[in-house]
């Protein structure tokens, strides 16, 4: 694990990295989370930062872990089964261009009025 500290090129540091942990307690969903899942980054997350994306727990394209035992175990498989790591970055990806890519929430926004 490596915790590296501010940056001023996250969108060169994030894909550096295996796996996104995001275990905050206190804050709302991070913009940073959607971003490593544009990038094809595993995500693992708390249930207050996974809550704003609630359809993506459920399609698990993000995993949100309660206990540090939750949160050891699913990286560990991530870390060890090629094949789960590739659906959640899969499905992390897809889920963000299907809702938060600009194109497709202009669509919805134009579809309202």
């Amino acid at each position: 694990i490596f915790l590296m500290g501010a940056s001023n090129s996250l969108e060169k540091e994030i894909p550096k990295g295996e796996v996104y942990a995001y275990s905050s307690d206190y804050e709302g969903m991070p913009n940073s989370l959607l971003e490593a899942m544009a990038m094809k980054l595993p995500c693992v997350t708390s249930p207050l930062a996974a809550k704003p994306l609630d359809p993506a727990t459920k399609e698990g394209a993000v995993i949100a872990c309660s206990t540090t035992r939750q949160y050891v175990d699913t990286l560990d498989r991530l870390l060890t089964d090629s094949s789960y790591y590739q659906q959640l970055a899969e499905r992390g990806n897809t889920f963000v261009h299907e809702h938060y890519d600009w194109t497709n929430a202009t669509k919805k926004l134009e579809q309202l009025f």
